[in-house]
């Protein structure tokens, strides 16, 4: 039973990432946005 995992950076598993990676950058641009705006 060793099945080789494949590498994340393969583009397939990148591709099926990556709406979850934009989110989540927004996300963090906003808030990061949001605490500049209150001088944190």
């Amino acid at each position: 039973m060793t099945s080789e995992a494949s590498p994340w950076w393969t583009p397939d598993v990148h591709a099926d990432r990556r709406p979850r990676l934009l989110a989540r950058n927004a996300i963090a641009t906003a808030l990061r946005g949001w605490f500049a705006s209150r001088d944190f």
